[in-house]
């Protein structure tokens, strides 16, 4: 995890709906495309210990983030670099 640590900007655990067992975890990570995002989940040392039973890749653009909004536009690209 130590190569990707600069690309995750969250990560955490997801809990049952009573809050008492976790379930799984989510990762909000800086990448280029979809590709280097599979990457990251093919070099995460639980996908490599086959404890990942599922995983989910999903595009996000970041609307607000860290208080800083950056409402997108048509023409706003899928990867933005910038928070405005």
């Amino acid at each position: 995890m130590e190569v990707n640590a600069a690309k995750v900007l969250a990560a955490g655990a997801t809990f049952t709906d009573d809050g008492k067992s976790v379930k799984g975890g989510s990762y909000v990570v800086k990448v280029a495309d979809m590709a280097e995002a599979r990457k990251f989940v093919d070099d995460d040392p639980f996908t490599k210990a086959g404890l990942r039973a599922v995983v989910f890749i999903q595009p996000w653009i970041r609307a607000v983030f860290d208080g800083k909004f950056n409402i997108p536009t048509d023409d706003s690209p899928l990867y933005a670099d910038s928070v405005a």
